[in-house]
């Protein structure tokens, strides 16, 4: 009797995850208007940001997770450079 409970609940356990979105090693598409990913991006760009050059901010395009031994976030990112200096007005 506890090999059938045993099994049973095997059986949820593997329907759970492979009837999920999310397997481990895979990846899974993420909604790119999530603010999370716009956080992502924002620290992505944090270096390039510190120009005095005035850009844009990035715009999450795609955004995607894979799960392993951690998450790992991949972006599709549009980031637009700018001529002008940041604080500077031309009014």
């Amino acid at each position: 009797m506890s090999y059938l409970i045993a099994a049973l609940a095997l059986l949820c356990s593997v329907a759970v995850v492979f009837g999920g979105e999310m397997l481990a090693g895979g990846n899974t598409p993420q909604d790119p208007s999530d603010p999370e990913y716009m956080q992502h991006a924002w620290k992505a760009v944090q270096k390039i940001n510190e120009d005095p050059a005035a850009n844009s901010g990035p715009y999450v395009l795609k955004a995607e997770s894979q799960v392993v031994s951690g998450v790992i976030h991949k972006l599709e990112v549009l980031y637009g450079e700018s001529t002008a200096k940041k604080g500077v007005s031309t009014l």
